[in-house]
């Protein structure tokens, strides 16, 4: 072995020794140029080497008796007395109960049975067979009204009549009241306009004193006009109807209008 080492020494004329790295795991030969060691000076002693100091004493684990679980080395994560303990769960506090809603204001019962009414008058519209008496009585029952009136009397004279502190004035008129006309029909057969309260409807929209109200006429239920501030207009520039033509009476050139045999209104109560 030392052969040839000094073999390899003469390749490159420089001695040379091998030195091997400290770490266990690396054992490649690492090549250092060799360095002459200097002459002590005489009566000089050579350096005493010092022992390095001892390490820690690591305690051997006691051997595990019997049915003893072998005790573990490694040092608790979390030692019991530094231990924190988990928190207590929160426990929800009882809502006081919430304040009930306001109640929504009471309606007007008035005006909840005209809107009855107009519901009732406008299912109908387009019904034939039907007589005054029936669509108006309808009307009412729908509304929770039975308005009991004269049976030896015309129906809508009658109802006219019974309706007597109910009326309201010719431009005061409301959704759902109902609304009298006169003449329209000759009820004793004599040819001249002198019947009294012939027809009544249901009013639907009122725009001041111009209406728009349902009615059952010639056989059906209709929807018709009435303005009596402009009673011989039928209608006006922007096509919108004004009155209606209900009858022609003998010796009068023109048919009578809505607006010229209009009564007059009343709220049922």
């Amino acid at each position: 072995m030392i052969a040839a080492l000094a073999g390899c020494g003469t390749a490159s004329q420089v001695p040379r020794d091998y030195v091997w790295a400290g770490s266990d795991l690396n054992f490649v030969p690492e090549a250092r140029p060799f360095v002459q060691p200097e002459p002590r000076p005489a009566g000089r002693a050579a350096p005493v080497a010092r022992a390095a100091p001892p390490g820690p004493t690591v305690p051997r684990p006691r051997p595990a008796e019997p049915g003893e679980r072998p005790q573990s080395t490694l040092p608790e994560r979390i030692s019991q007395e530094g231990a924190t303990a988990a928190p207590p769960l929160a426990v929800p506090r009882a809502q006081p109960p919430a304040a009930p809603a306001s109640a929504p204001p009471p309606q007007n019962t008035e005006d909840v049975r005209a809107a009855q009414r107009v519901e009732a008058a406008q299912a109908l519209l387009g019904t034939s067979g039907l007589q005054d008496r029936a669509f108006v009585a309808h009307v009412l029952r729908a509304a929770g009204q039975d308005i009991a009136v004269d049976a030896k009397q015309p129906y809508a004279a009658a109802l006219w009549a019974r309706l007597d502190d109910s009326r309201v004035g010719k431009s005061s008129a409301r959704s759902g009241d109902l609304v009298f006309f006169r003449d329209t029909a000759d009820l004793n057969g004599n040819g001249k306009p002198d019947d009294g309260v012939t027809l009544v409807g249901v009013v639907e929209k009122a725009h001041g004193p111009h209406v728009l109200f349902i009615a059952h006429r010639a056989g059906k239920v209709r929807r018709m006009a009435v303005d009596p501030t402009r009673p011989l207009v039928i209608r006006d520039g922007a096509g919108e109807v004004i009155n209606t033509r209900l009858v022609r009476w003998p010796g009068s050139p023109d048919p009578w209008t809505t607006g010229q045999c209009l009564t007059g209104y009343a709220r049922p109560r």
